[in-house]
């Protein structure tokens, strides 16, 4: 998850020093990813920050990551090494981000595009299969588009509805 906050840097671009990121703001980063991820992983009972501070000094041991004071970037040996263990780490993330965002982005689709019925009946409602199979659809043309890159982002199994359900609950729609 760590490698997965630094990518909003990299891949920006630019010299090795405009790369990098403040702690607090990889932090923040963190707590945001690690609670939208948290039906998907079990987490070290120490908290994020502990987990944090293990999780840089064993990247920083690997020379993955270069840590000066309290900025985190990619250390020059691993991008002489091309980036290939800092990719590697975020390919093992990327599924699971990509597939809530596709819950997000497919709740766009329950804004009305009409007005409501009545007064009586103020909340438009949708069938949930209809919801699902449209939602599974939109995924497949944004893989197909080249939009999505992990197929198993689009799982028709469990998790894009299981995510798009814990993603409605966190912005309260649920």
């Amino acid at each position: 998850m760590l490698c997965a906050c630094l990518y909003t840097r990299v891949k920006a671009g630019g010299a090795a020093p405009s790369q990098r990121m403040d702690r607090a703001d990889v932090l923040d980063e963190l707590h945001f990813i690690s609670h939208l991820l948290s039906n998907e992983f079990v987490y070290a009972p120490e908290g994020l920050e502990a987990n944090v501070d293990k999780t840089v000094r064993a990247l920083e041991m690997d020379g993955v990551v270069l840590v000066e004071g309290d900025v985190l970037g990619l250390s020059p040996k691993e991008r002489a090494a091309g980036r290939n263990n800092y990719d590697f780490f975020c390919f093992l993330i990327w599924p699971f981000i990509e597939t809530y965002w596709l819950a997000a982005v497919s709740l766009f689709a329950l804004t009305p595009t009409t007005p409501t019925p009545s007064n009586d009946e103020p909340v438009a409602w949708f069938a949930e299969k209809q919801f699902q199979t449209s939602a599974q659809l939109l995924a497949k043309t944004l893989f197909a588009q080249g939009d999505v890159s992990y197929l198993e982002a689009v799982n028709q199994g469990a998790s894009l509805p299981s995510s798009r359900k814990h993603t409605a609950a966190l912005v309260g729609l649920d």
